[in-house]
């Protein structure tokens, strides 16, 4: 029975069945469903990293078109192809600070293995418009790399950047 069919099916009267709880089943079913299409604007984008998500949602159409190029290259199926399309995003210039942070945290979420985090990130650090909160939450998620020699590239990335940033 699918979805449809059983919400088709509550909304009948049942024999027996009193109507409070037929109504109920109706609204969780219909709850459930529409988190599931996404109506609800709930995602894990906007969790705060404590509760599993980026912590950062984005704030306009700008920043949603990032995102969704974010999440695009999140989606590959491949380490290989994922760490291409990151690097084209960590790339441009005009990515948002929101959008930064939420590269790294997909970054580190989607890339299995630390030789191909490092391309990502260090392509995101050399970026004209790389800003402080991305280098928070790069250190920040430093200690998930399983690597003491991951963690001194990046470290040292970061060092020779140098100057004050946005």
């Amino acid at each position: 029975m699918t979805l449809l069919s059983a919400l088709s099916a509550g909304l009948e009267n049942a024999p027996g069945e009193p109507a409070l709880r037929r109504n109920a089943t109706v609204f969780l079913a219909v709850v459930a469903l529409a988190g599931c299409l996404g109506l609800t604007g709930c995602s894990t984008n906007s969790l705060p990293e404590s509760l599993g998500g980026a912590g950062v949602s984005a704030q306009n159409e700008m920043e949603k078109v990032q995102f969704s190029e974010i999440d695009d290259a999140a989606g590959k199926g491949f380490d290989k192809d994922k760490v291409k399309s990151f690097v084209v995003v960590a790339k441009q210039t005009d990515l948002t600070p929101n959008a930064q942070v939420y590269l790294v945290y997909k970054t580190s979420k989607a890339i299995d293995f630390d030789e191909n985090r490092i391309p990502v990130l260090r392509a995101l650090i050399r970026n004209p418009g790389f800003c402080e909160a991305a280098k928070k939450s790069i250190k920040k998620h430093l200690g998930e790399f399983m690597f003491e020699e991951a963690r001194s590239q990046l470290r040292q990335e970061l060092d020779q950047r140098g100057e004050p940033l946005p």
